[in-house]
């Protein structure tokens, strides 16, 4: 029915539990455009009728699968190899917040930046995430920014997230307008920090920025850092009055609290609003309430591990998901800590690695000589790179 590799420039379908294989519908000579309010799906014992969104600007991989024994509680068979189709989400499962590289002077090494961009991409990063806080973005200039995004954008073709906000909005709104003219594919929109806004300054503020932009928006709730929690009413505020407002990377630690903003997104027809995970140690938590993937920090040097474990928990497979996440905990106690906050142990695994990393700037600085050898030791222990 279809070949390994194509895309499609077309709609998502409603999410569904079934996700096996990776195989798309044969497109000619360009992408296809779906022009369908829904899909007939034919069933030898049931008949499924699946809804799909139009999403103008939005190119995803599909996955045309077979029925998951488990998306009815047995067995089904297909007719005439009709296959369930869905779309991935829009930047795929696993993005990674990557670090910014320095040089030994401290300045920024845009080379590295390529460098370590296209390493990451072929590690199983579907999609990364620059100049974010795991990229030290509170210390890099404008100017650094953009020639960050610039650097990155020739070295990979996947789609880039830039981090684009800062605690004033007439600022983020200048940077999410380079930002765009740089080639990114979307922008990381962080809870204004510092200043401690109200839920309503919050939402004016997240508006401003998507009505200056073409591009999508993520959000990102991460009150640990800015002082705020992004209240889920606010979300699906924003998310309806701005439809460039698509996706929300959820730190916010509370599992709980994203399944009451899945159900309320949905009761407000807003199921193609994509939920990732903030916190890799949370993601498969996440997931059994309605995330779509993670934004992680790990994802530096597990990426296809992770990418394994959210494959096995689309596929029904719980326990091997469990399993391959038990095998991930010593990363994500590696990742941050209070002694060595995120980005220092990254950028520690990544020169064990011998890849482009550099220290951080301060305020953060050098890892410690226990955070590097915790780094080489997690090396070993996990056989990388894979």
């Amino acid at each position: 029915m279809g070949e390994r590799g194509q895309d499609l420039s077309a709609g998502q379908l409603r999410r569904c539990p079934c996700r096996i294989g990776r195989y798309s519908v044969a497109g000619g000579q360009g992408p296809l455009t779906l022009g369908l309010t829904a899909i007939e799906l034919g069933l030898r014992d049931k008949a499924a009728r699946v809804k799909c969104q139009g999403l103008s600007a939005a190119r995803a991989r599909v996955n045309v699968i077979g029925l998951y024994p488990r998306c009815f509680g047995h067995w089904h068979s297909l007719v005439d190899s009709l296959w369930l189709m869905t779309l991935t989400p829009r930047y795929g499962r696993v993005i990674t917040a990557m670090v910014t590289p320095m040089r030994a002077d401290g300045s920024v090494d845009l080379d590295g930046a390529a460098t370590l961009a296209d390493w990451l991409v072929s590690q199983g990063n579907d999609a990364l995430v620059v100049t974010g806080t795991t990229g030290e973005a509170t210390a890099l200039t404008d100017n650094e920014k953009n020639d960050v995004w610039r650097a990155v954008r020739g070295s990979v073709s996947v789609p880039l997230i830039a981090g684009t906000s800062t605690a004033d909005t007439a600022h983020s709104i200048e940077l999410t307008k380079a930002a765009e003219s740089a080639g990114m594919d979307a922008i990381l929109a962080v809870t204004p920090y510092y200043s401690r806004p109200s839920q309503s300054g919050i939402a004016q503020h997240f508006r401003a920025m998507a009505q200056s932009t073409a591009l999508p928006v993520m959000l990102y709730d991460i009150p640990a850092r800015s002082g705020r929690k992004l209240e889920s009413n606010t979300i699906v505020s924003v998310a309806h009055d701005c439809p460039n407002i698509t996706s929300l990377k959820d730190a916010a630690g509370d599992i709980a609290g994203t399944a009451k903003l899945r159900a309320s997104l949905d009761a407000q027809g807003l199921d193609g609003f994509e939920i990732y995970s903030g916190e890799d140690k949370l993601t498969l938590g996440l997931l059994s309430v309605g995330a779509v993937g993670v934004v992680g920090v790990a994802t530096h040097w597990i990426a296809a591990r992770m990418g394994a474990m959210i494959a096995a928990y689309f596929a029904g497979d719980v326990q091997t998901a469990r399993t391959l996440n038990a095998a991930l905990i010593e990363s994500y106690e590696f990742e941050s800590s209070d002694d060595a906050p995120n980005p220092m142990p990254t950028k520690a695994i990544l020169t064990a690695l011998g890849m482009p990393a550099g220290t951080c700037r301060l305020p953060l600085g050098e890892p410690t000589q226990a955070i590097q050898t915790w780094a080489q030791q997690l090396v070993a222990s996990l056989g990388l790179p894979d």
